[in-house]
């Protein structure tokens, strides 16, 4: 399988994958009856697109959370102090050459 050592030892886990790929795929879907039902009045079913539109929120915002726990947790892993965010540090007078 192509890509297949991606998953290997300490890669990426293949299940966060298939949920983000799902929650792509139901957004696109639900996106697309959004416009249907705002540019050509479709209004069949409109409990069910309500809830479909919901449920890809709910796996969206879930899978980006998790997205970020699996990769802070593995920075805690890779260093002895926890990564803190910083304002300065970022625009330093160092990096800005002038």
């Amino acid at each position: 399988m192509l890509g297949a050592e991606v998953y290997g030892r300490g890669g990426r886990y293949w299940e966060i994958d298939l949920l983000r790929g799902v929650g792509i795929t139901m957004m696109i879907v639900s996106n697309f009856v959004t416009d249907l039902q705002l540019f050509l009045g479709y209004n069949e079913h409109r409990m069910f697109w309500l809830l479909f539109a919901i449920a890809t929120a709910t796996i969206f915002v879930f899978t980006s959370g998790l997205s970020f726990w699996v990769s802070y947790s593995r920075a805690l892993k890779r260093s002895s102090s926890p990564p803190t965010p910083s304002i300065s540090g970022a625009f330093s007078s160092s990096s800005v050459s002038g």
